[in-house]
């Protein structure tokens, strides 16, 4: 992944003279992959440092391949390398090696996965590097990371949102350089490699409380050269790569260095790994089966045959499994990526044996909202006076969400009165299939709104425009889907040319009180006119679902003026009600749900559309703009 410093560029040179596999940045090669390194300008900084801009790789690869894999569209000059992804896989950090591969400075660069941007975190004139994996905490949302600025390298973090070169330091030692850090899941702990001062072998994982209330903890062996620590999802193991008998190998062990064992086995070196977001598997690079130049390759943490992932005749590596389980990011190389002059950076869908069921669930389960991406109440009150996580009633698991709205709740400045969980990303994209199931209750007691009262909305990005998809209950406990999809220029809220899809239709005529109301929705994310939205409802006390929507024919996203530049929406489970409510209203949510098909959805009977009653309701066959 990388060259430390000029000293071991010449002792990893004499290695491989002497025929010995060389470990060059502890990978069996190195490399990264976009079908194209556009030059981009130089980006200035605080410090009026500005990297300067090497020579582009013009159509080294294609834009896909073979094997699925698909290169990331990212502008900028240099060797990319070492992709991590954001806790909700919207975004993808990575190193950008300005001079080429592995050759200093480094800047560390954030790339969106929706509208394609890139921006610079760490830009000045130092070797900045993260590592594949863990780097970037979802608790904290800081990103950790290595510098080789004076006097050696230390570990660093910094926080994801906030200005660029805006970082702190982590570790200090005078006798010790570190490299290659990743946090643990509560974002408490660093792990990261040692190495005497001057001394590229020998490394040795070390762990570290960022509050410097324990001291440096050295997890392996001295002697042993052990790198590349990832921490598991679940924090209860690290994995590392060890170099023995000749060659990298994977290992694992538990957080306080106990149990230490061989994870891979057989001819080849495996390097670069990290865990599935589940903690079931591990992706690595690897040039075992006498690969000329290492792919990607997938094994159990209980061992056993690995799987190969991607079949590229170049170079695969450093890759990072995003954290919904949909995807692997790498870097890649048409051959040796020191002779191709740098590596570009791709992704690989995961396959359907490795991938996660849910691609969310936020069935309050954890015993708080701690899953959901953000909580919205009136922060004039205590949380707890709008939310409390209960066991009676729950329709699935142990747990479910009280939800409390009183007079005056509005969050922030916004309009109307709510408490409402904001589902982490990415956001729904074009091309996206999902599905999506939860359960609501309106307790006997209910009282109807005014005028309106949303359970669940997919929030425009736009501020003017209203939600994308909207299940609303209406003065008379009515409720609704609403969609306004398509081209949204000029609207304000529902109210505009005629360009977008504004449709409304009722889907439970009268909601039933004290009953666990149970829905599916589906929906083919797109701007043009082949989305489809179907929803599917039924009460605790019923045995099957009825399809009560299908929309099919309509565009399902928002744009203004290009469909091919859409706004992706955001999912809300809410209890939003219109500000001329005095009265305090409570409802229940559970069991909130998103896959990729309707069958990763069920758990046993519950939300399962097998049998269902299939009545569909056609309601728009087909749709053009000012319909």
């Amino acid at each position: 992944m990388r060259i430390i410093n000029s000293m071991y560029v010449i002792l990893t040179a004499l290695v491989v003279l002497a025929g010995v596999p060389a470990c060059v940045g502890e990978s069996a090669n190195a490399g990264g992959g976009v079908g194209r390194i556009a030059t981009a300008a130089a980006v200035p900084v605080d410090d009026g440092y500005a990297p300067p801009v090497v020579s582009a790789l013009e159509n080294r690869q294609p834009a896909s391949r073979a094997d699925g894999a698909i290169a990331l569209g990212i502008s900028a000059s240099g060797s990319l390398q070492n992709p991590a992804w954001s806790p909700d896989s919207g975004e993808l950090l990575f190193t950008r090696f300005v001079n080429g591969y592995n050759a200093e400075p480094a800047d560390l660069l954030i790339f969106n996965m929706g509208d394609a941007l890139t921006r610079t975190l760490i830009s000045n004139g130092s070797g900045n590097v993260n590592l594949p994996g863990s780097s970037w905490n979802l608790g904290t949302n800081y990103i950790a990371f290595s510098s080789s600025r004076d006097p050696h390298d230390e570990i660093y973090a910094i926080y994801a949102d906030g200005p660029a070169n805006d970082e702190w330091q982590i570790t200090d030692r005078t006798e010790w350089m570190a490299y290659e850090p990743t946090f643990s899941p509560d974002g408490e702990w660093v792990v990261f490699e040692s190495h005497p001062l001057d001394v590229e072998g020998d490394g040795v994982i070390t762990k570290y409380k960022i509050d410097d209330s324990q001291p440096y903890q050295a997890l392996t062996a001295s002697g042993d050269d052990c790198r590349q620590p990832n921490w598991s999802p679940a924090g209860n193991l690290m994995l590392y790569q060890k170099f023995s008998g000749g060659q990298w190998d994977i290992w694992l062990m538990n957080p306080d260095g106990t149990n230490q064992r061989q994870l891979t086995t057989g001819a080849g070196d495996k390097t670069d790994a990290v865990f599935s977001p589940d903690g079931n598997w591990i992706v690595y690079s690897s040039d075992e089966g006498a690969l000329e130049f290492a792919n990607l390759f997938i094994i159990s943490v209980d061992g056993g045959p690995p799987t190969r992932l991607t079949t590229f005749d170049g170079y695969d590596g450093a890759p990072s499994w995003s954290p919904d389980g949909r995807f692997i990011a790498f870097e890649s190389a048409p051959e040796d990526p020191d002779a191709a002059g740098g590596t570009t950076l791709w992704q690989i869908a995961v396959p359907d044996q490795f991938a996660p069921p849910l691609l969310f669930d936020g069935g309050f389960e954890t015993g708080d909202a701690s899953q959901w991406a953000d909580v919205n109440w009136n922060l004039d009150r205590p949380l707890g006076e709008q939310l409390q996580i209960v066991t009676i009633p729950a329709r699935q698991g142990q747990f479910a969400a009280e939800t409390i709205v009183h007079d005056g709740d509005q969050f922030i400045d916004t309009s109307g009165e709510r408490i409402q969980f904001e589902r982490p990303g990415p956001n729904e994209r074009e091309g996206d299939d999902y599905w999506y199931a939860w359960s609501t209750l309106f307790p006997v007691d209910w009282q109807s709104p005014n005028d309106w009262l949303l359970i669940a909305d997919w929030h425009s990005a736009y501020p003017d425009a209203c939600q994308l998809l909207q299940l609303e209950l209406n003065n008379t406990n009515a409720l609704s889907a609403q969609i306004l999809t398509g081209d949204v220029t000029g609207y304000d809220c529902y109210t505009g040319p005629g360009t977008a899809l504004n449709q409304s239709e009722v889907i439970v005529d009268q909601i039933a009180l004290g009953e666990w109301h149970d829905f599916i929705i589906h929906v083919e994310w797109t701007t043009s006119a082949n989305g489809l939205i179907e929803i599917w409802h039924k009460l605790e006390s019923e045995a099957e679902f009825v399809n009560v929507l299908a929309w099919d024919g309509i565009p399902t996203l928002q744009y203004m003026g290009d469909p091919a530049n859409p706004a992706p929406p955001y999912f809300i489970l809410a209890h939003y009600r219109d500000e001329t409510n005095t009265h305090t209203s409570v409802l229940y949510h559970d069991g909130l749900r998103m896959a990729v098909s309707a069958a990763n959805l069920a758990e046993g009977d519950l939300y399962n559309l097998e049998p269902s009653s299939a009545v569909y309701l056609p309601i728009v066959a087909a749709w053009e703009p000012g319909m």
